[in-house]
């Protein structure tokens, strides 16, 4: 073999360990979804069951994933540096919220109480101080859409005064880039139900939501 024909083997053997399954060349507008781990001695939490699937349901999108501790530092501490980097079209918060129901929210409110997963209550009060007492929705959504016929699909403007409501608050003010569409939707709680099973229920319901906002 000729020290040519050497070298170019040994680009093609380059770029093909620098090409992988796990890491495809995407394109299209990016959607970032946050979700969260397991809190209150959950085994699992639905919105990051939910978040992960996500990403291989939606093609021609970019969709990225930020799951996130029950932390109150979490939050301001991660979401911004994310959205700043990968400057989504939309970004979506799911969490976990009340059984029976999708809950699409539209009001965050500019307060948090409770402690977190590691013990530690707020820092303060306030989610934002000298932020306004509430920030709104923009994402798209109409209860008319009958995004699911096997679960409820309803508005609602309590975020409650934990994780997801700061987490909520803090996507819909200054991230440091703009953000078209800006939401929060609660999930009944997985409980103990198959990975599959609760993702084939709740998957189209967000992807149907996303296309909708794009």
């Amino acid at each position: 073999m000729t020290a040519c024909a050497s070298s170019h083997l040994f680009l093609v053997l380059v770029a093909a360990s620098a090409w992988s399954a796990d890491e495809p060349v995407a394109s299209g507008p990016v959607v970032l979804i946050t979700a969260f781990k397991p809190f209150a001695q959950r085994k699992v939490n639905g919105s990051e069951t939910v978040a992960e699937a996500l990403r291989k349901d939606l093609p021609g999108v970019q969709v990225k994933v930020l799951v996130l501790e029950v932390g109150w530092k979490e939050p301001s501490a991660k979401l911004p540096l994310m959205a700043q980097k990968l400057r989504p079209r939309v970004l979506i918060g799911l969490g976990e919220g009340a059984v029976g129901s999708v809950m699409v929210e539209q009001v965050a409110h500019n307060y948090r109480v409770g402690p977190d997963v590691f013990g530690q209550p707020p820092a303060d009060r306030l989610v934002e101080r000298g932020g306004p007492l509430e920030r709104r929705s923009t994402l798209a959504f109409n209860t008319a859409w009958q995004l699911s016929r096997e679960i409820a699909v309803a508005s609602s403007d309590d975020a409650g005064d934990y994780l997801c409501n700061a987490l909520f608050y803090t996507a819909l003010g200054d991230l440091g880039v703009a953000v078209e569409r800006v939401g929060f939707v609660h999930l009944p709680p997985q409980g103990n139900e198959d990975d599959k099973d609760y993702s084939d229920r709740f998957v189209p319901i967000l992807r149907e939501l996303i296309e909708r906002n794009l």
